[in-house]
């Protein structure tokens, strides 16, 4: 029996001379390459996703990862649909926690329970992809993070590519609650699936 391959993904980074980059992004996806990712090690991986991006036409584009407490989560969803405008819909979202002294030291951002933190920002950003462009946006309250869209203008519509963002409808907005009454789910799909550790739970 013939084994199916498996796809294999190539990584690329900014951290090399002008030019070289998107020549890397270009022969990887010549040379068959599944996907490419991008780390974040300082700077947001978005940017040489972007430059990949602009330069290919098949192969697809990932974050692995994006330090998901490093910046707003509307920043980074607002980063993801503009990744996967610009690609056509080859770009996936992977965030990771990291670790406290990266987060509150390099970027000066709260860490928190990661798991729960994690939960949150994936919420917040599946909410933005599903109804940034239709007007629906309007508060979302939570325990890391409040976010007031009233005056936000509809974007423009997401793209319609083979790998896109997941578009699944977005649970309602979170309304203001204390802290014994949030509610316990996993995270969507749209960055991976994260455990049900009872410990990281904690309220």
């Amino acid at each position: 029996m013939t084994q199916k391959k498996r796809p294999i993904w190539g990584v690329i980074s900014p951290n090399v001379p002008p030019g070289v980059l998107t020549g890397q992004a270009k022969m990887l996806e010549q040379a068959g390459l599944e996907g490419l990712f991008a780390t974040q090690v300082y700077g947001p991986p978005f940017v040489p996703l972007a430059a990949a991006a602009a330069v290919t036409e098949r192969v697809r584009l990932a974050s692995g990862i994006a330090l998901a407490f490093a910046r707003s989560p509307f920043e980074t969803a607002m980063a993801a649909i503009d990744m996967d405008r610009i690609s056509g819909g080859r770009f996936t979202l992977g965030l990771g926690c990291s670790v406290r002294a990266w987060s509150e030291g390099f970027f000066g951002m709260p860490y928190g329970q990661p798991l729960e933190h994690m939960r949150e920002v994936v919420e917040i950003v599946r909410l933005i992809i599903a109804r940034a462009h239709t007007g629906e946006l309007n508060r979302y309250q939570g325990k890391y993070h409040t976010h007031d869209w009233s005056e936000l203008q509809p974007t423009a519509p997401p793209a319609d590519g083979p790998a896109g963002l997941d578009r699944r409808p977005a649970r309602p907005p979170r309304e203001p609650r204390g802290r014994d009454r949030r509610r316990r789910h996993g995270p969507p799909d749209v960055v991976g699936r994260l455990g049900d550790d009872e410990d990281d739970r904690r309220p």
